[in-house]
């Protein structure tokens, strides 16, 4: 989910803010995993649904002579490539399509990771300064950047609208907690009696990285897991995709009026 970012620098991070606050660590790439999995932009390739249509003719039982196929193949790929695009974008692997002009926002998964660990460092006792700075490494570690600058942050927050971050933070540490306590089981080393803070701490210490669960499910599984779990609302100030403004040139280059009615096709195009 967050193919740019570099292991050994995600490592310094989390040395980092082991270091510079008393949050646990490990919930924190716990926030990140399911950012980046619930926010990252899929879209539909054409090269699958050519490779699935070459299967589907070769295979039985219609067997397709191979030669046929690739010609077949090759005479419908511009089409199937302008409707793959035209179906445009979205937010996670079952996410609603969006279909709107320009680029989407990839960074997204990045920046709102960024803004709710921040939130939950706060939260957790951390100086708004050091969570902050904290938050700016994080991002530019996972968009594979050398470094981000202090405004570039404020701006995406304002872009988001300000969002709510606690209240997706505080949504996921339940989901971690919870799932934290299924580690513990899984490995028959349950919760300890809430009454005793040494021995709660050191199974913590033993548990908090989720190793276990992680092994048997995979990242990617274990991360939509959780997600199905969690009320979709959760994700919602972190959903929104507001309209790239049209200039006038672009608006007269899409095929509009200026009254905004479709301009009448040529003779050609009506004959197409």
């Amino acid at each position: 989910m967050f193919p740019d970012a570099n292991p050994r620098r995600l490592s310094q991070w989390v040395r980092d803010a082991h270091t510079r606050t008393a949050a646990e660590v490990e919930p924190l790439l716990f926030l990140a995993l399911l950012c980046g999995t619930r926010l990252w932009v899929e879209r539909d390739t054409v090269t699958g649904f050519l490779e699935e249509l070459w299967r589907w003719l070769t295979g039985a039982p219609r067997r397709m002579p191979r030669e046929l196929a690739d010609v077949l193949i090759e005479a419908l790929a511009p089409d199937l490539t302008r409707v793959v695009e035209a179906r445009g974008w979205r937010f996670g692997e079952g996410g609603r399509g969006i279909k709107q002009p320009g680029r989407p926002p990839e960074a997204r998964a990045a920046w709102a990771a960024a803004l709710v660990i921040e939130s939950h460092l706060v939260r957790t006792g951390a100086s708004p300064a050091s969570a902050r700075e904290l938050a700016i490494l994080l991002v530019a570690v996972l968009l594979g950047r050398g470094a981000v600058e202090p405004s570039e942050f404020y701006r995406a927050r304002r872009r988001l609208g300000k969002p709510d971050a606690s209240a997706l933070g505080r949504a996921v540490m339940e989901r971690y907690e919870i799932w934290l306590a299924r580690e513990g089981v899984q490995l028959r080393d349950p919760l300890p009696s809430p009454e005793d803070a040494d021995a709660i701490a050191a199974w913590r210490d033993r548990h908090r990285a989720l190793t276990q669960l992680l092994g048997m499910y995979g990242t990617d599984k274990f991360a939509r897991l959780i997600l199905a779990e969690m009320p979709e609302g959760s994700w919602t100030p972190f959903l929104d995709v507001k309209p790239a403004p049209t200039s006038p040139a672009r608006a007269k280059s899409s095929g509009s009026s200026p009254a905004g009615r479709p301009r009448p096709r040529t003779g050609a195009a009506r004959k197409r």
